[in-house]
């Protein structure tokens, strides 16, 4: 066999493989993609967990995050996305992840995979107690050293007593063996100190708060906190006064006061106060008598002022271009004093000749004049227009709210 020979058959091979690999490749370009997926997820800057076996895209929100209009960021290899029937535009289309939300993802030759998206709202971590009070008496509360003390009065029997609570948590327990707290409603024994209240958050953490009752010494006899119809008196201890502004066309016949002291008894005359419960008739000063537990009183007065009612005046007058002038006359304008008018005059139908004293300068367009004597300009229905139109117009507003 020649050189020629082999040579050709070479060629002849090479031609042949060519053809068959273009003949392999030759639908490539033509076959639509069928990548369907969605690649990166997130809501109002929260990442999703996505399983891409499940098709589930999981994503945690802060508590109090409100899911019903969010709009989610997203990557897809498809060439369409929707939520039911409305397409969807990463960072542009909002909707409601109250319940889950399914994406369907739609690749080139209109094949669809579903992503199925859940969001969870954190539950709340709040878990103080905002407010605190024993047999009336409140608790000054320490955050931060997570503590309560309450002060009562002397002789106090601190076995059984009922606590009124506020907290931010879900619940509240006390002691060891974890009683549950019904505000209110619960008692419990202060007679060691301290009692420790356990909150719970809704999101399971816990916080602890150790409540310290101390007894008034037997002298004690102050009225420390008072008020009538949720209105706060003031208390002047050195004085030994209270006083109450209430609003306008209250009733104080029969009032009930709510009040804190460190005594053993209160009085209003011969009658023991309760309070909360027990009414006055506060037309007059009416006298407390606090009794400590020797016996020995203080006497604090009440006094009730009821607000004065505001009495409203008129609705204001729209006055037009009348109430452009501090002067609006019909017949005439005069000063023979010391003068100073801040503002504009105006004179109609009198002409400028009606306004004397003024020593007037004509402006260089004839529509008003000046004076030293006013800050402002001057107005005569003889000016050039449009002087006269506007100077009819505002006399006769003027008149007709005379």
């Amino acid at each position: 066999m020649n050189k020629n020979t082999v040579f050709s058959k070479m060629w002849f091979l090479v031609l042949l493989l060519v053809a068959f690999v273009a003949g392999c490749g030759g639908n490539s370009s033509g076959s639509p993609s069928s990548a369907k997926a969605i690649t990166d997820y997130s809501l109002a800057g929260a990442p999703g967990t996505i399983d891409e076996t499940a098709k589930t895209i999981a994503v945690a929100m802060p508590n109090g995050t409100n899911v019903k209009a969010l709009v989610a960021t997203y990557t897809t290899t498809g060439a369409g996305v929707q939520v039911g029937a409305l397409a969807q535009t990463s960072g542009t289309t909002p909707n409601d992840f109250t319940s889950p939300v399914a994406y369907t993802v739609t690749d080139a030759s209109g094949k669809t995979a579903t992503y199925t998206v859940t969001v969870a709202v954190a539950l709340s971590a709040a878990k103080a107690i905002t407010a605190y009070s024993l047999n009336g008496a409140a608790g000054t509360i320490d955050e931060s050293a997570m503590s309560i003390a309450v002060t009562l009065p002397f002789g106090t029997n601190l076995s059984a007593l009922i606590a009124t609570f506020t907290t931010t948590g879900s619940s509240v327990t006390e002691g060891a063996a974890a009683l549950q707290q019904v505000s209110g409603s619960t008692p419990n024994d202060f007679s060691s100190n301290p009692t420790t209240y356990t909150i719970t958050a809704a999101d399971g953490t816990s916080t602890a708060y150790s409540v310290n009752v101390t007894l008034a010494p037997a002298t004690a006899k102050a009225i420390t906190v008072y008020s009538l119809n949720g209105v706060a008196g003031t208390i002047n201890e050195t004085a030994k006064s209270i006083a109450v502004t209430l609003p306008n066309g209250t009733n104080v016949t029969g009032l009930v006061a709510t009040f804190t002291t460190t005594g053993a008894g209160v009085k209003a005359g011969s009658v023991t106060q309760i309070s909360g419960t027990t009414p006055n008739n506060f037309a007059d000063p009416v006298v407390y008598t606090v009794t400590d537990a020797n016996g020995t009183p203080v006497t604090y007065t009440v006094t009730v002022a009821v607000a004065v009612a505001v009495v409203k005046g008129p609705a204001p007058v729209n006055l037009g271009t009348a109430g452009n002038f501090v002067i609006l006359a019909k017949s005439g304008v005069s000063t023979t004093g010391t003068t100073k008018v801040v503002g504009d005059i105006g004179l109609s139908p009198l002409a400028a000749s009606g306004i004397t004293g003024f020593a007037l300068i004509a402006d260089s367009t004839n529509t008003f004049s000046t004076s030293s004597l006013v800050t402002g300009k001057v107005y005569a229905s003889n000016y050039a227009p449009p002087t006269p139109a506007g100077m009819t117009t505002a006399v006769q507003i003027g008149r007709a709210h005379v």
